[in-house]
């Protein structure tokens, strides 16, 4: 069942990718391209998808991976060293999200 949700969508993505340079506007990446970066890229490690069959979409992807945010939140990701470019105070891990702050 997710093999066939994740590539009834990346058929879709590839659709609409398929006239645009990116998914909202053509003049620049927007935050739903950095969503597509964040989710899209795992169909091919959970063997989901293969990103050969959907072109546009990897275009896009291989596109932003030459952002320098995206390259900084797989940085992050991966517990690599990252150079902000902005605001980042350091990483939170999830059970720390759960205390209650006091």
């Amino acid at each position: 069942m997710a093999v066939e949700k994740v590539n009834k969508g990346l058929a879709h993505l590839e659709r609409v990718l398929a006239d645009r340079a990116w998914l909202a506007s053509d003049a620049a990446p927007t935050i739903a391209d950095a969503y597509l970066a964040a989710t899209a890229r795992w169909a091919e490690p959970l063997q989901l998808a293969s990103l050969a069959d959907y072109p546009h979409v990897a275009r896009v992807l291989a596109a932003l991976e030459q952002d320098p945010g995206i390259r900084f939140a797989h940085a992050i990701e991966d517990g690599l060293p990252a150079a902000s470019q902005g605001g980042f105070r350091g990483h939170v891990a999830l059970d720390q999200l759960a205390t209650p702050a006091g």
